[in-house]
Parts: structure tokens; C-alpha cells; sequence
């Protein structure tokens, strides 16, 4: 009996994924190919920011929810970015990025001090060049 059931509920779940399946949605095909001559290219710009932890809590944006409607595309760092990585490229953005659309090829350079676990302090310098599609003609 209880092999009956469960060969039922596996029918009944297997045929419930091929209908949901069929009935999805398509993605639409969003591939757009823009090369390097379709940019205007800024020289190589640097963002920094400061990340202090003690016993492993950032205290200065513990209760601060920090948002911005600045979204940045980046070019050319496939890794995901941490957060004090992400403040240095939002610095970088709020100074240069007037008019910019995207960021090219991020490079990261940190300096850390740690004491015992306790205390630790990261700054990080970003410094990339961006870049803003030029007007069609």
C-alpha cells in the first residue's frame, strides 16, 4: 500500500513539472554586441572607502540601511564584489561617473590591519576607467 502512494505522488509530481513547464513563459533573446569603438573612454579614475569591524560587526552601518538609485555596470570582473568593494566603485562613481554608463575593468588594492580577530580595519582603492556610449549618428 505504502508503495502504491508513493509511486502516486511521484506520477502526480512528475506531471505536474511538465505542465508547469510547458506553460513558462520564453526569455527573450537580449543579445546586443557593442564593441570597444562604441565607448568613450575616461582616463583611469580611483574610488576608496573604509570598512572598520569589531568582533567581526561593521558598527558604522550596522542600523544605517545605505541605498542609492546609482547602478553600475561593470565590464570585465566576472567575481562578485564585497561590499567594501562595492563602496570604493560607488566613491569612484559619485566623484567621475557624471554621465558614464558603465566601469572597465576593475582593479582592487587593499590595505588591512588586524588585531587578533578583534579588531580589523580594510581600506580599499578602486581604480578603473569608464566608459559612456557614444550618440548614434
Amino acid at each position: 500500500m505504502k508503495n502504491l502512494l508513493f509511486i502516486a505522488a511521484l506520477a502526480l509530481f512528475l506531471l505536474s513539472g511538465c505542465i508547469s513547464a510547458n506553460k513558462s513563459m520564453r526569455e527573450a533573446n537580449t543579445l546586443v554586441n557593442i564593441q570597444k569603438s562604441d565607448f568613450q573612454i575616461s582616463d583611469q579614475v580611483t574610488g576608496t572607502a573604509k570598512q572598520i569591524k569589531v568582533i567581526g560587526i561593521d558598527w558604522k552601518r550596522l542600523f544605517k540601511k545605505e541605498k542609492s538609485s546609482l547602478y553600475i555596470q561593470i565590464i570585465g570582473h566576472n567575481v562578485r564584489l564585497n561590499k567594501v568593494e562595492r563602496y570604493a566603485l560607488y566613491d569612484l562613481m559619485l566623484k567621475y561617473g557624471t554621465g558614464y554608463d558603465v566601469v572597465f575593468y576593475p582593479a582592487f588594492d587593499y590595505r588591512k590591519v588586524n588585531v587578533l580577530g578583534i579588531y580589523q580595519k580594510t581600506e580599499v582603492t578602486a581604480a578603473a576607467k569608464l566608459g559612456k556610449l557614444k550618440k548614434s549618428e
